[in-house]
């Protein structure tokens, strides 16, 4: 089928949706004809394939898959976070298509839905967001996520899981911690071939569940104490509280916007997204504000010297790096002009929907 041809209906949870709007532009902008499942059926177009971010508009994801319509699922973040219900409701469709946003869930979704068809696409900057402000920015350092109590979560752990399941969950919650690099499926793969161990679905889900948020909390933990000496915003959950220190300050719930604010974001790379550009990653790259991030291969080959990276398993040096980037702040700002040329170039919404136009036709 050719380009021309092609009516692509984008899943949406509203007006106000700008992940869709995005979409929509994406294709559009690639010579395809994109518009919202809403205004398909205003129009009494029937699309030839459908798409949603993440579970947008799901409700109406079965209506299509019974028109023998491909309906196409990017996840936005690592399948075994969220959305995995989804996954197991329609992955014995044979007109559904997942597409992972991490290559590390490429493998573990290929063992457990062996009939799902399914690839992997990194998420891309959304043009709708892209800011080129150079504005006055308020906060030297902002780190904006969300993390578990993590010594709260291990003495849950410890009190509710059998002791041989728990101590495999710590051993894995230290290995993981000293090889951050690791995504969670190699960690677990190594368990299985030390172990003799070959876990089913219900007991990768709940190894991934307990164990990836404590590892990637840890490290975050880890990275703003690393850095209590500098003036640090730290944004997201009120579990913070409990382990800022030094001149560390809570500002309260993780925004976007914040991150136009900010002179330098710092980023910390999941365990549950080592392989992929996470949305809030890209939502800092999209603001201008300068990256200094755990030293990630799959950022690092991307942005290459445009980002500063930390040594994520110690944190050796970070505070000289800090007060380098602070001290050099022309520096920083031709970095994240170059991050945002590479964003609309190589790594927007726009290639990564022509990517997605190669796969179906």
């Amino acid at each position: 089928m050719e380009k021309s041809e092609l009516i692509i209906g984008v899943h949406t949870n509203g007006e106000n949706d700008l992940e869709a709007r995005g979409l929509i532009e994406a294709f559009s902008q690639n010579g395809v004809k994109a518009m919202s499942i809403e205004d398909c059926e205003k129009e009494n177009r029937l699309p030839n394939l459908t798409i949603s971010s993440g579970t947008s508009g799901i409700s109406n994801w079965q209506k299509y898959l019974n028109k023998n319509i491909t309906n196409i699922m990017w996840a936005s973040d690592s399948v075994f976070v969220k959305d995995y219900q989804a996954i197991e409701q329609f992955a014995k469709m044979p007109n559904f298509i997942l597409l992972t946003c991490t290559p590390c869930d490429t493998e573990p979704v290929g063992r457990f839905f062996e009939t799902l068809k399914h690839g992997a696409l990194i998420l891309g900057a959304n043009p709708l967001k892209i800011t080129d402000s150079d504005g006055e920015r308020e906060y030297d350092f902002l780190f904006s996520s969300d993390i578990v109590d993590v010594d709260a979560k291990i003495a849950d752990l410890k009190a509710s899981m059998p002791e041989f399941v728990y101590k495999m969950m710590m051993d894995m919650y230290k290995i993981g911690s000293n090889n951050p690099v690791l995504s969670f499926w190699q960690i677990y793969k190594l368990f299985c071939e030390n172990l003799g161990l070959d876990f089913d679905y219900e007991q990768y889900l709940l190894l991934f569940s307990n164990v990836a948020p404590l590892i990637t909390s840890n490290k975050k933990i880890q990275l703003v104490r690393a850095m209590k000496d500098f003036n640090v915003k730290v944004a997201g959950n009120e579990v913070w509280k409990k382990y800022i220190e030094g001149k560390a300050e809570y500002i309260g719930t993780s925004d976007a916007a914040q991150y136009q604010k900010a002179k330098i974001v710092l980023h910390y790379q999941s365990v549950e997204m080592s392989m992929g550009l996470e949305k809030g990653f890209l939502e800092a790259c999209e603001a201008g504000a300068m990256i200094f991030s755990s030293k990630t291969p799959s950022i690092e080959s991307i942005f290459g010297s445009n980002m500063e990276y930390f040594d994520p398993v110690e944190f050796k040096n970070i505070a000289q790096q800090a007060d380098y980037l602070l001290s050099h702040q022309e520096e920083c700002k031709n970095h994240a002009q170059n991050v945002l040329k590479s964003l609309k170039a190589e790594n927007s919404l726009q290639k990564r929907g022509a990517e997605i136009i190669g796969l179906i036709r």
